[in-house]
């Protein structure tokens, strides 16, 4: 049930097709990511190929994040989405046509994660102007809402295309959901053209990551925020790499089981979002205080998960969990939306996602070695230690915000 201030939302046409363009596009892409999943393992029967395709899609964010936000910050931002759909739907084709080459797959994976990057740095650049500053918190509410259906959704998808007419239908349908997409963009009207054109053009890549570090290390706001996501993700990471290994060897869990344990916290992050829409009638005044008491209900429930003994009661956690990993990401979204000016938000949004993915890597190739040697649980219970630690920091420095968004 939504809130009278998405239904609002929901009325302004450019939100409503930007917003249905992204559903049904992340729902195609879980669908392709879950069907080449199972392509792959039934080609190599090898966990570490299967692993291969998820850790490419986070280094070439990690690579070419950078490079995407100087190439946001320069061109029309409408037309970059539109062209990245239409490519990826290109390349779902080509995915058709060669899926048995295992070379190809992942190279395939490589380019669309890259496509993927300047869709999302797009969007996230012209997502204030199209929902107005006064509806951030009811916008991301529901793009949240979005991400979180589209994960639920697009597993199941796959599952049943591709047991009833292969993994080829499934990478068919990603390809039709992304054309489906650049039709809706086409006919957004309200986007803001990017402002810093004539810079850019002059700039040189090194220089401009130096130029976002030393934005990311001025704004209060935007370095705390940054800090505290990548001491969580730390843990965080080690939690997504030892999932499974979690739900078999330390909860007896069966297929369903663990099909249930993955769902869990999306189901609890479309609650979230409701449920904030609702208490917060369209816009929270506190919102630090919202992303530390967020992080601090995160590191009790991740110490939680880490003491569960049953299915049931790791459901019940990861629920619980996912409602406060919805308010996290609309408040800290939010914020970043306000603080960084539309001129190069394309690079900040950029620089930061890829300081976090860094951290998220480093985190899943260490998650092996330290479930070895200390044991999951003791690995679970650190990551809700450092989740502890960063709702510290939230408390102590995001009490008075930076707004400052003139800084260059």
């Amino acid at each position: 049930m939504l809130s009278i201030k998405q239904y609002e939302l929901l009325r302004n046409r450019d939100f409503l097709r930007i917003w249905t363009a992204t559903l049904v596009s992340a729902t195609g892409r879980w669908c392709r990511i879950i069907a080449a999943t199972m392509l792959i393992y039934s080609i190599t029967e090898s966990a570490l190929a299967v692993s291969i395709l998820w850790i490419i899609g986070i280094a070439s964010s990690v690579l070419f994040a950078p490079l995407v936000g100087i190439v946001i910050d320069k061109t029309d931002r409408r037309r970059l989405m539109i062209i990245s759909d239409f490519l990826r739907a290109i390349l779902m084709l080509f995915l058709i046509e060669f899926s048995a080459h295992l070379l190809v797959v992942y190279v395939v994976f490589v380019i669309l994660s890259i496509l993927g990057l300047l869709f999302d740095g797009a969007y996230q650049c012209v997502f204030p102007a199209i929902v107005g500053k006064e509806n951030l918190v009811t916008g991301n509410s529901l793009q949240s809402l979005c991400g979180n259906v589209a994960t639920v959704l697009g597993p199941v998808l796959a599952g049943a295309v591709v047991s009833l007419w292969g993994t080829e239908a499934a990478f068919f349908i990603n390809a039709l959901t992304y054309l489906f997409s650049a039709m809706c963009v086409y006919h957004i009207t309200a986007v803001s053209p990017p402002r810093d054109q004539e810079r850019n053009a002059r700039a040189l890549y090194w220089s401009e990551i130096k130029y976002v570090a030393g934005y990311m290390a001025k704004n209060r706001t935007v370095k705390t925020l940054l800090i505290m996501e990548t001491i969580s993700m730390f843990g965080f990471g080690a939690l997504t790499a030892l999932m499974i290994v979690f739900a078999k060897d330390a909860l007896n869990a069966d297929v369903l089981g663990f099909g249930s344990l993955y769902s869990a916290e999306s189901m609890g992050s479309i609650i979230g979002a409701l449920a904030l829409a609702f208490v917060a009638k369209g816009n929270i005044k506190h919102k630090g205080a919202l992303v530390s008491l967020a992080y601090t209900v995160l590191s009790l429930t991740t110490i939680a998960f880490a003491f569960s003994r049953s299915v049931v009661v790791a459901i019940v956690v990861l629920v619980l969990e996912g409602i406060f990993v919805a308010f996290q990401y609309i408040a800290v979204q939010t914020l970043l939306q306000e603080v960084i000016p539309d001129e190069y938000r394309g690079r900040v949004l950029m620089g930061f996602a890829a300081l976090v993915n860094v951290v998220t890597l480093a985190s899943m190739g260490l998650a092996g070695i330290a479930g070895d040697i200390f044991g999951i649980r003791s690995v679970f219970l650190l990551a809700g230690a450092l989740c502890f630690i960063s709702a510290c920091i939230g408390w102590l420095r995001l009490r008075e915000l930076s707004t400052d968004v003139s800084w260059r």
